[in-house]
């Protein structure tokens, strides 16, 4: 996860006009402090998903990519933030792994549907 005492990411080493390249920190609007709850490699591919959105959104004038490409990140940030959510989620993916399943023909009796 990163640090976000100082409110800021790295992005890497830009490429410069000389061939050089410099380091470049990105300070985060609160909006995104949801981020934090990433390692940074996540956080490399969010903004490669948003650019990319971005620039699709720019060619077609539809702008629901974007939202939605936040939206996805944000509540996967919310699953990483709670030990919970986690922790049921695995429970599932063991009881899929086990064949420990029911049904819909079965939900759907059990719930009286």
């Amino acid at each position: 996860m990163i640090d976000t005492s100082a409110g800021e990411i790295i992005i890497g080493k830009l490429p410069q006009t000389d061939g050089s390249g410099q380091i470049q920190l990105l300070r985060l609007p609160d909006d995104f402090d949801w981020l934090r709850h990433f390692e940074t490699h996540h956080i490399a591919k969010f903004f490669n998903e948003l650019f990319d959105a971005l620039r699709q959104s720019l060619e077609t004038g539809d702008w629901a990519g974007v939202t939605e490409a936040i939206e996805n990140w944000k509540a996967t940030a919310e699953i990483e933030a709670s030990s919970e959510l986690q922790e049921a989620i695995a429970t599932g993916v063991n009881q899929l792994a086990a064949d420990d399943t029911i049904s819909w023909p079965q939900l759907r009796q059990e719930l009286d549907l």
